[in-house]
C-alpha cells in the first residue's frame, strides 16, 4: 500500500496525514469484505489498483483535507486563535515566562514586531496579528523536512488527528454498517464452529473500532496534537541558526 501511495505522487505528509485517516475509515468495511466475500475482495483489490492510477487516492486525500480543515476552523473558533498565537500571548501560561521572553526576543531581533504586555492588554487583536505573523515567519523558516524532521513529525501527527476527526461521521457510519453485515454472518453460521469463531472475533474487532471512533476521536484528541505542534514550532526559535536572524533583521 505504501508503494501504491508513493506511485500516486503523494508525499509523506499526504500519505500519513490525509490518505491514512481515510483508509482507516474504510478499514472495517474492507475487513468484512475480505473475510466474508473473498471473491469480491479479489476483484476489489484489482479495481482499487486501477482506480488509484486514475487519481482516486489523491481524491481521497483531498476529502480528508477538506473535512479536516473544517475541524481546524472549529478549533480556532473555540480557542479564539491558532494555538501558536495563543501560546505567544503574554497572558498564556502554556510555556514558562522565561522561555516566552526568549522567543519574543529572538523574533524581535529577526525583524518581527512583538507587543509588550501593555500593548497586548491595550489592543489584543493587533497583538494577535503580530503573533500570527511571527508563526507564519517561523513556518517559512522551518520548511526543510530533513533539518526539522521532529517538527514535521508533530505537524503530521496533528494533520492525521485533525483529518481523522473530520472523517469521524463517515468512519462511524461505515463501522456500524460493517457490524450489521458481520452480525448477519454471525447469525447464519451458528452451526459452523470455525465460521462462528471468525464472526465473533470480527465482531469484537468492529466493536473496538467503533469504541475508538466514539471515545478517542474527539476534539481534545486533536487539541493535544495541535498544542504539541505549536510548542515544537516555537521551540525552533532556539535552534534556528544565528545567521538567519542576522539576515532577516
Amino acid at each position: 500500500m505504501e508503494n501504491l501511495l508513493k506511485q500516486a505522487g503523494l508525499d509523506r505528509y499526504d500519505r500519513n496525514a490525509r490518505v491514512k485517516p481515510a483508509l482507516l475509515a474504510l478499514l472495517p468495511a474492507l475487513v468484512v469484505i475480505a473475510v466474508w466475500y473473498p471473491a469480491t475482495w479479489t476483484a476489489l483489490t484489482g479495481l482499487v489498483a486501477l482506480i488509484s492510477v486514475c487519481g482516486a487516492i489523491f481524491l481521497l486525500s483531498r476529502l480528508a483535507r477538506y473535512l479536516g480543515r473544517k475541524v481546524q476552523d472549529a478549533l480556532i473558533r473555540k480557542a479564539g486563535a491558532l494555538e501558536t498565537t495563543v501560546i505567544l500571548r503574554h497572558a498564556d501560561a502554556t510555556i514558562s515566562a522565561e522561555t516566552k521572553r526568549r522567543y519574543h526576543d529572538f523574533l524581535r531581533k529577526s525583524g518581527l514586531r512583538m507587543p509588550t504586555v501593555e500593548e497586548e492588554q491595550r489592543n489584543p487583536q493587533a497583538a494577535d496579528d503580530c503573533y500570527r505573523a511571527a508563526a507564519d515567519w517561523l513556518r517559512e523558516k522551518t520548511r526543510d523536512e530533513k533539518k526539522f524532521s521532529l517538527l514535521k513529525g508533530e505537524l503530521t501527527d496533528f494533520g492525521f488527528r485533525r483529518n481523522l476527526l473530520g472523517l469521524k461521521p463517515i468512519g462511524v457510519a461505515i463501522t456500524i454498517l460493517a457490524l450489521i453485515a458481520n452480525s448477519l454472518q454471525l447469525w447464519r453460521h451458528t452451526s459452523n464452529e470455525t465460521l462462528l469463531a471468525t464472526a465473533i472475533v470480527l465482531e469484537f474487532f468492529l466493536l473496538a473500532a467503533l469504541s475508538l471512533w466514539l471515545a478517542l476521536v474527539r476534539m481534545p484528541f486533536v487539541e493535544d496534537a495541535g498544542r504539541s505542534y505549536a510548542v515544537r514550532l516555537l521551540s525552533e526559535c532556539d535552534t534556528l541558526p544565528k545567521k538567519q536572524t542576522a539576515a532577516a533583521a
